[in-house]
């Protein structure tokens, strides 16, 4: 009878010591930290046409950046010399953005298209500089 109470003894000690190791919950779940905070602005990485193209008579204008882009009051700050009869359409989409001159350019004439601050990065909305 001895043996089999230092036997239950040791069972329950060995139960207790297996219960008292296993984990009592999962890792905790936290977001990501993500990194260093973005800081730079978009970089224009290439123009099409050319900035300085003479003889221009295209109806689109194509700016691709490096990173993921947002317009921010783009009415507000748009500003287009000579003032066309027709403002231009501008549409942004993820790195691009696309301006659509819906007016006939004159010829021998140099145009201007300012964004002001209008263009901003996606993250943390560092804005191009004047453009």
């Amino acid at each position: 009878m001895k043996i089999n109470q230092v036997l239950g003894l040791l069972t329950l000690i060995l139960i207790g010591f297996s219960i008292s190791t296993i984990p009592t919950g999962c890792a905790n779940i936290v977001p990501p930290l993500g990194g260093p905070k973005d800081t730079l602005p978009p970089v224009l990485v290439n123009v099409n046409p050319a900035d300085s193209t003479l003889g221009f008579t295209g109806k689109k204008i194509i700016l691709n950046f490096n990173e993921y882009v947002q317009l921010e009051n783009i009415q507000k700050n748009l500003i287009v010399t000579p003032t066309p009869k027709v403002n231009p359409t501008i549409e942004q989409k993820l790195k691009t953005i696309t301006i659509t001159l819906r007016d006939t350019l004159e010829e021998n004439t140099t145009y201007t298209i300012d964004f002001g601050r209008a263009i901003k990065d996606l993250n943390e909305g560092n804005p191009y500089p004047n453009y």
